[in-house]
C-alpha cells in the first residue's frame, strides 16, 4: 500500500471529535488520582531543580513542566500526561488513514489506544514512563515506514525517526529496543524485498536514523549526568483477576484476526509488520509499564476491524451493510471492560473533576493508604503550638506531597540517604542543616537506618542539637533542642 496524502475533509476532522471526545471523558476521572511511590519521588524532586533525579530524563522534563505550568500538584501530572495521549491519538487517527483500506477505522485510535488505558490503569500505576514513550514510538514508526518521494526526504525523514527514538529511550533505557528492532526490520525489507543497494540502504535509512537517535542520547548523558544506576525498579507483573482478562480479550482477538488475514500480505505493508513486532516484545517493556502494551494491541485491533469489513464484503455484503454490523461491534467490544472504569470513577467526588485542591486531597487521602498515612503523620504540624520555619523532608516523598498541601513554602524535600557517606545526598543534608536550621527534619526508615550507624562528627553535632520527637513505621521526626538558641553559630562542618 503506497503513502499517500490523505484529504482532510471536513467531515474526517469532525469525525475525529466524538472519539476524542470520549478518550478525554475516560481520562478526567484521573486528574486528581495518587502518584505511586516513584512517581511520588519525582515530582518532589523537581521542587528543587539542583536535586532533580536523572535516570529518566524525558519523564523528569515532563513533570518538571508541569509543575512549572499548572503547579507542584498530581493534577497538573495527570492534565499533561492526558494532552500527550490525546495529541498522540490524533496524530494517529490522521495517518492511520494510509495504512487502512476503510478511512473510518482510523477515527476509533483515540479509543482503542489511549481509551483502554484509561480504563484498565490503576491510579498508582498513572504517569509512568511506559505510556508516555508510546508518543514517539508511534512517531518512530511512522517515519520510518513512510513512503519518500526522494532521497533528502528519506534522509531526512529517517534522521527524525532516530531523533523520536531517542526520545523514547530517554523515558527509559529499555524502551530503545523498539526503535533499534523497527530500524532492524525496514532495513531488511530493503534489502530482501526491494532489492536497494547496501549503500543507499546505509546512507539514506540506518545512518541518518541512528545519527538522530545517538545524538540527543549523547547530549543528554553529556549535560545532565544521566544516571543508570538509580533507575526505579520493575514494576512486575500486575495483579491482574480473571475478569480483567476476559475483558482485554477482544482487543487482543482483533489484533489477532489482523495478523491471520494479513499474514500472506504482511511483507508488503511494514507498517503493520513493525507494530506487530512492537507488541511481540511487550514483554521486554514489561519492566517499564504493562500497561504500555495497550498502544501496539490497540493499533492491531483498528486493522482487525479493518480486516473483518473486507471479510464482510468478500462475502457479498455492501459497504454500508458491512459498517451497520461492524462498528457497533466494535463499540461494544470495550463495554465490559468499563465495569473496571466504572468502579474507578465511582470513587472520585463531584469536586474533583471540578478540580477543587481540598476535594483532590481527600480523594487521594481516601485512595491509596501511602497519601492516608503520610497525611495523619503530618497533622502534628498544623496545631497552633507547631514550630515555625523551614521543614526539611529526606525520604518520603508521600510526607512532602502532604505538607506541600498546607504549608507549600516551609516543605523542602531531599532524596533518602545514599549508602555512601560522602555521596551528594549526604552533602546536601549537611548544607541544607546548616543553612536553613530547620525547624523540624523527618528522616524516612532507609536515611534513618544509615544516618543511626554514621560515626562522623556530623551525626556527633546532630546529637547535640537534635533531639527526636516521634516516630512510626514510614520514620522519625526531629526537632531543634530547646536549649540551643543559634544553631548556625555552633555548627561545625568537619
Amino acid at each position: 500500500m503506497g503513502f499517500l496524502v490523505p484529504e482532510r475533509s471536513l467531515a474526517r476532522w469532525l469525525g475525529l471529535i466524538p472519539p476524542l471526545i470520549g478518550m478525554a471523558a475516560l481520562g478526567a476521572v484521573h486528574l486528581a488520582a495518587p502518584l505511586g511511590p516513584p512517581q511520588a519521588g519525582l515530582l518532589a524532586s523537581v521542587a528543587a531543580p539542583s536535586h532533580i533525579e536523572s535516570s529518566q530524563p524525558a519523564l523528569t522534563f515532563l513533570y518538571l513542566a508541569a509543575s512549572r505550568m499548572f503547579g507542584l500538584n498530581e493534577t497538573a501530572v495527570h492534565a499533561l500526561e492526558l494532552a500527550i495521549l490525546a495529541a498522540m491519538a490524533g496524530f494517529m487517527a490522521v495517518t492511520l488513514t494510509r495504512h487502512l483500506r476503510h478511512q473510518w477505522v482510523a477515527v476509533l485510535a483515540p479509543l482503542a489506544t489511549a481509551g483502554v488505558y484509561y480504563q484498565f490503569v490503576p491510579f498508582q500505576d498513572l504517569a509512568q514512563s511506559g505510556m508516555m514513550a508510546c508518543a514517539p514510538l508511534y512517531a518512530c514508526l511512522w517515519l520510518a515506514t513512510a513512503y519518500w518521494s526522494s532521497p533528502p526526504r528519506r534522509v531526512a525523514g529517517h534522521f527524525f525517526s532516530g531523533v523520536a527514538g531517542a526520545v523514547a529511550a530517554l523515558f527509559h533505557p529499555l524502551m530503545g529496543a523498539i526503535p533499534l528492532m523497527i530500524w532492524i526490520i525496514e532495513t531488511a525489507l530493503a534489502r530482501l524485498r526491494d532489492h536497494n543497494r547496501v549503500s543507499c540502504i546505509l546512507s539514506q535509512r540506518l545512518l541518518p536514523a541512528l545519527v538522530g537517535f545517538i545524538g540527543p542520547v549523547a547530549a543528554v548523558r553529556s549535560f545532565s549526568q544521566w544516571d543508570l544506576s538509580s533507575l526505579p525498579a520493575p514494576a512486575g507483573t500486575p495483579d491482574l483477576d480473571r475478569y480483567a482478562v476476559l475483558t482485554a480479550a477482544p482487543w487482543v482477538l482483533l489484533g489477532l484476526v489482523a495478523i491471520a488475514r494479513m499474514r500472506d500480505r504482511i511483507w508488503a505493508h511494514p507498517f503493520w509488520l513493525m507494530v506487530a513486532a512492537w507488541a511481540a516484545i511487550a514483554p521486554v517493556t514489561q519492566a517499564v509499564s504493562i500497561w504500555a502494551a495497550a498502544t501496539p494491541f490497540g493499533l492491531l485491533s483498528l486493522a482487525g476491524i479493518d480486516e473483518a469489513m473486507v471479510l464482510l464484503k468478500s462475502r457479498g455484503l455492501s459497504a454500508r451493510v458491512a459498517t451497520a454490523v461492524v462498528l457497533p461491534a466494535a463499540l461494544l467490544a470495550p463495554m465490559p471492560a468499563m465495569a473496571v472504569w466504572v468502579a474507578k470513577a465511582r470513587s472520585v467526588p463531584e469536586g474533583v473533576l471540578l478540580l477543587d485542591p481540598e476535594q483532590s486531597r481527600q480523594h487521594r487521602v481516601a485512595t491509596d493508604s501511602d497519601y492516608d498515612y503520610a497525611w495523619r503523620d503530618t497533622r502534628f504540624l498544623t496545631k497552633p503550638d507547631a514550630g515555625t520555619g523551614t521543614i526539611l523532608i529526606c525520604g518520603g516523598p508521600f510526607h512532602y506531597l502532604a505538607i506541600r498541601d498546607f504549608a507549600p513554602r516551609r516543605a523542602m524535600w531531599l532524596e533518602a540517604l545514599p549508602p555512601e557517606r560522602e555521596a551528594p545526598g549526604w552533602v546536601r543534608l549537611r548544607d541544607e542543616l546548616r543553612a536553613k536550621r530547620p525547624a523540624y527534619l523527618f528522616l524516612d526508615q532507609t536515611s534513618r537506618a544509615r544516618f543511626l550507624r554514621d560515626t562522623s562528627p556530623d551525626r556527633a553535632w546532630f546529637d547535640g542539637h537534635y533531639e527526636l520527637m516521634q516516630q512510626s513505621s514510614a520514620g522519625a521526626w526531629y526537632r531543634p533542642i530547646a536549649s540551643v538558641s543559634d544553631m548556625s553559630r555552633v555548627y561545625r562542618t568537619p
